[in-house]
């Protein structure tokens, strides 16, 4: 049996069940009191993005902002069908990473309880609930805490497909993390950073899998990512007549918005020589 569903399994006594609602109340409760909703910057850009899909309209290839915003489809579409079915609202603004929100404490959750025990899903679900940068975040239309839940949703089944003795299923739970390593592209570009550690995990892992399994395993996660990538290549190519059209955006992100990145020059994040790591810190939210 997977081992996530095994370990879902076993967290079956009541104690245990009622302390598990409790938490996630609790997580309700802290990220409604901290709801934020529409904001300006960032959050204001891709709420703009999302109410003109919702009437039709694509801010690409032209696109006065950012060149990566318009690219970040996964965060704002789901939000553009939210305002055409109910309407523009906080409320439809701020559902989506709500639910993202809540998910990746019920995801954390499963996934401490397969990787160590029951009670430790607990403690780090706790540990979940409570952190400030998510409560915060958790109402805001950002991309990085959307990207991030497709991302570890996608470990979370690569995990569970090692766990499969029967390779033909264990390619399909493969091919399923691929194409949700693919969407979390589509919210945001730095999930590609995760590829090394994946290989690193399926191959270095101990699990029920054999060896050709766990090569058949990271072929399908490729083949699944990709075919997310083929689709939006056509796409831009449609729409833009340029296949690389999300590369050539990316790049020319960070030459108009250089301003904003971590870099010496920066008004807003640079350092004078010899502060480097007092900036770090600072960006790092430690100091």
């Amino acid at each position: 049996m997977p081992p996530i569903v095994t370990a879902l399994n076993s967290c079956s006594t009541r104690a245990h069940r009622g302390t598990l609602c409790a938490l996630l109340a609790f997580a309700v409760i802290l990220q409604i009191a901290a709801f934020q909703g529409y904001s300006d910057s960032d959050p204001r850009a891709y709420t703009e993005l999302a109410d003109g899909l919702a009437h039709g309209i694509m801010h690409l290839p032209t696109y006065n902002g950012p060149p990566v915003f318009p690219l970040r489809l996964g965060v704002y579409a789901p939000v553009a069908l939210l305002i055409k079915m109910f309407g523009l609202s906080e409320i439809a603004i701020a559902a989506y990473p709500l639910v993202i929100s809540m998910l990746g404490c019920v995801l954390a959750y499963a996934l401490a309880c397969s990787i160590v025990t029951p009670l430790a899903g607990l403690f780090v679900l706790a540990l979940v609930a409570i952190a400030p940068i998510d409560i915060a975040n958790a109402s805001l239309l950002l991309p990085d805490a959307i990207a991030a839940f497709w991302a570890n949703l996608a470990v979370a089944i690569t995990w569970n497909a090692l766990g499969r003795s029967n390779v033909r299923r264990a390619c399909v739970l493969g091919l399923l993390s691929g194409v949700l390593f693919g969407v979390s592209w589509l919210c945001k570009e730095s999930v590609v950073y995760l590829s090394p550690f994946i290989v690193i995990l399926v191959v270095v892992a101990k699990a029920q899998t054999s060896r050709v399994g766990r090569l058949a395993i990271l072929a399908a996660i490729a083949a699944g990512a990709s075919g997310v990538l083929v689709i939006e290549m056509l796409f831009y190519k449609r729409l833009t007549g340029d296949f690389l059209f999300r590369l050539h955006a990316t790049e020319r992100n960070y030459v108009e918005a250089a301003v904003w990145f971590f870099d010496s020059s920066s008004p807003f994040f640079g350092w004078q020589h010899g502060g480097y790591v007092r900036a770090l810190l600072q960006r790092l939210e430690l100091l």
